[in-house]
């Protein structure tokens, strides 16, 4: 069975779920990267991830993925 984990997108808008986080492969080394499960072709970051790239541009701290309202179609997808 995978393991789905949290994440947002860019817009840090709605918290996800990915079953494919891993480590960043870029300079910063920091958080994971994936997919979101629902069909989106956009990328997923855990909370390690989307910190570091918010700073990376100079914005402010969003709130926490945990806090963010949940993806009805990850849902519908991680029950199915």
């Amino acid at each position: 069975m995978t393991t789905l984990e949290p994440c947002t997108t860019w817009s840090n808008r709605l918290q996800h779920l990915s079953a494919d986080l891993l480590d960043q492969p870029n300079q910063l080394k920091v958080g994971r990267i994936g997919h979101v499960i629902c069909g989106l072709h956009d990328t997923a970051y855990d909370q390690d991830g989307m910190d570091s790239l918010i700073r990376s541009y100079g914005r402010r701290l969003q709130p926490r993925i945990a806090s963010l309202p949940a993806c009805k179609k990850c849902a519908k997808k991680a029950t199915s």
